[in-house]
């Protein structure tokens, strides 16, 4: 993260249960199986890139812009998740993983705003 922005124990607390539920969704999306339906989700590998990448920010404003761009993939996963009538391993493990994350990431994406929109 850049020099200029303000790291706070709030935010440092959100981006790590952030890691724990990409690690957790990463752990359980990498299981084996012979029923495994992985391979029909292109949207997983967003989910296991996002966190890299918003920590990678250089500035708020660019970390509010990935943190939306990777909340954009949860919810775009939680759709396919959630709309496919298919049972295999994992799926209410993965889906309640993706949620966990989810609300995480909006509660960052409050946070960073705020930040944001008064450093201005």
């Amino acid at each position: 993260m850049g020099h200029n922005f303000k790291i706070t124990k709030e935010l440092t607390d959100i981006i790590v249960k952030i890691g724990f539920d990409s690690m957790e969704f990463c752990r359980l999306y990498d299981i084996e199986s012979p029923k495994s339906a992985k391979r029909l989700f292109a949207c997983n590998e967003e989910i296991v890139l996002g966190t890299s990448r918003f920590i990678g920010s250089e500035n708020t404003k660019s970390m509010f812009e990935n943190v939306e761009a990777h909340l954009h993939s949860v919810e775009t996963a939680l759709e396919v998740y959630n709309g496919l009538n298919l049972p295999f391993d994992n799926k209410k493990e993965m889906i309640a993983a993706l949620y966990a994350l989810h609300h995480n990431l909006l509660q960052l994406c409050q946070l960073i705003g705020k930040s944001y929109y008064t450093d201005s």
